[in-house]
C-alpha cells in the first residue's frame, strides 16, 4: 500500500479540492469495486470523494506491474473517509 500526493482541479465544483492517488494489489480489485460495483458506489457515496481505478494493464511510471492506481478526487476530509473505507474493505 503506497501513497503519492497531489493537488489537481475536479471536475465538479467543489472548493479546495486536490488529490490522492494510493497503489493496490491487482487481485484486491475486485473486492474494492464489488458486486456490480456496489462496494465502490457505497464507497464513493459514504466518503463524499470521486473514486477512479486505473484499467488493469495501464503502465504508470515507479508502479510496479501487478498493483493498480486508484485515484481520489475531493476536499481532503473526503479523501481521508474514502482512504478510511477502502482499508476496512480491503482488510475484512
Amino acid at each position: 500500500y503506497s501513497q503519492q500526493q497531489g493537488s489537481g482541479v475536479s471536475t465538479t465544483s467543489v472548493a479546495a479540492s486536490s488529490s490522492t492517488q494510493v497503489t493496490i494489489p491487482s487481485d484486491f480489485v475486485g473486492k474494492l469495486i464489488g458486486r456490480g460495483g456496489e462496494t465502490i458506489n457505497r464507497l464513493k457515496q459514504q466518503s463524499g470523494c470521486d473514486i477512479k481505478i486505473a484499467a488493469e494493464g495501464t503502465p504508470v511510471p515507479g508502479v510496479p506491474q501487478g498493483n493498480r492506481v486508484i485515484t481520489m478526487i475531493g476536499p481532503p476530509q473526503a479523501i481521508a473517509a474514502a482512504q478510511q473505507l477502502m482499508r476496512s474493505v480491503l482488510l475484512s
